[in-house]
């Protein structure tokens, strides 16, 4: 059974006319400086008392800019479905949850109250650059959020963006939001704010959201994959990670981004620990729960490919102290080679013993042609080594 997040425990939602400033926290300035600090003359007590609105003011709502009565946060909480919430109705979660739909503004109190999806990307390079244009042309389009109950139950693993430590408190979790799309703005509004405590001069931008809820996990799993998965730019390993968020028992994706970690790209990645490229289109088909190819349902000749991957890692690191792959092996150069001989091979287990005797026995001279090897007029680099190995393996 689903849990029905409750206003009482889930942050509430102020009311901000759109087209006027929001009322921001104390500190915040945005980056055109026009926005002013919250006023304490406009504050209202009564939101200071938990018989008032929860929580109300965390989030303030962005209605549209004809309207020139401003609704208080309390009247926005009691008009959350048309009717002011009463005692009686306090336990009733129909008409106790975050508006859907309104954009809203996000807050100091509501953020700390933000929860990410581990698996989600986070590239500190992608923040800066967005945050950069963040400053400049603000949320030109509000941020998707969504009740971090429903990843719990979808299977994702959650996390504090601010401390990146995993929250499992399942009481935390129903009184917590979470980014349900890419959440490249959220850190970099996170980073801004945190910016300009430090040095004032530095402007923030506001972070516009709407609340989008799932009525259960399946419906948050594919509204979450399709805003941030299933678009061109995504990468392969990115969908790797989602799939091992929530499909957690596949063994050679587990192999494949242990491979990634360790320094290969994501291709060589797929030939060294199954012998194939891995696709999104394969991994879309563990999204949707339709039969996969032999290649990721089969991992019964991983522990071939990983010895294989293990002799190799050690010939071309040589003395060398560190614990990731050379350099030259970041690539698909020798990998490629090593899965076609792996495919082509009926009895792999025979074919992963020969070619550990192979890499092992290597000879120095052959090692030195390889890491010396330069493209011609004919060949790529990677057909140039991949035909010295070949000399050798056959000789």
């Amino acid at each position: 059974m689903s849990y029905t997040p409750n206003f009482n425990e889930a942050p509430n939602a102020g009311a901000q006319a759109e087209g006027q400033n929001p009322q921001l926290k104390k500190g915040l300035v945005p980056v055109n400086g026009t926005n002013p600090v919250i006023n304490e003359s406009q504050e209202n007590p009564e939101l200071e008392t938990p018989e008032a609105a929860p929580n109300a003011g965390d989030a303030e709502v962005v209605d549209e800019p004809q309207d020139n009565s401003e609704p208080t946060a309390q009247e926005a909480a009691e008009s959350v479905d048309g009717d002011a919430v009463s005692e009686s109705d306090e336990n009733d979660s129909t008409s106790t949850e975050l508006p859907a739909g309104q954009v809203m503004y996000l807050t100091e109190d509501l953020a700390n109250r933000v929860l990410v999806i581990q698996s989600n990307r986070k590239n500190p390079k992608q923040i800066d650059n967005k945050l950069e244009n963040l400053r400049i042309h603000g949320m030109l389009v509000p941020g998707i959020m969504d009740y971090a109950i429903r990843a719990h139950e979808a299977g994702y693993t959650l996390i504090n963006p601010q401390t990146d430590e995993v929250v499992g408190d399942l009481e935390k979790i129903k009184k917590s939001l979470v980014i349900a799309e890419g959440n490249t703005r959220f850190h970099a509004w996170l980073q801004a704010n945190k910016e300009h405590k430090e040095h004032p001069e530095r402007p923030v931008f506001d972070y516009k959201f709407v609340m989008n809820p799932s009525p259960d996990a399946e419906t948050f799993k594919n509204r979450y994959r399709n805003m941030n998965l299933l678009n061109v730019p995504t990468r392969v390993n990115e969908f790797a990670e989602d799939a091992l968020a929530t499909e957690k028992d596949n063994k050679v994706l587990e192999c494949y981004k242990a491979f990634i970690v360790e320094g290969l790209t994501p291709k060589a990645a797929g030939f060294a620990c199954c012998g194939y490229e891995i696709r999104k289109s394969d991994l879309a088909k563990l999204f949707n729960g339709q039969k996969l190819p032999e290649y990721l349902a089969n991992s019964e000749t991983l522990p071939y490919f990983k010895a294989v991957f293990m002799i190799v890692k050690k010939l071309f690191r040589g003395k060398s102290e560190n614990t990731k792959v050379s350099p030259f092996l970041k690539g698909t150069k020798v990998w490629r080679w090593v899965a076609i001989h792996m495919n082509q091979a009926k009895d792999k287990k025979a074919e992963s013993e020969k070619l550990i005797n192979f890499f092992k026995t290597f000879p120095a001279c052959e090692m030195s042609s390889i890491m010396q090897a330069k493209k011609s007029d004919t060949q790529t680099v990677e057909q140039v080594v991949a035909e010295i190995l070949e000399k050798c393996y056959v000789a």
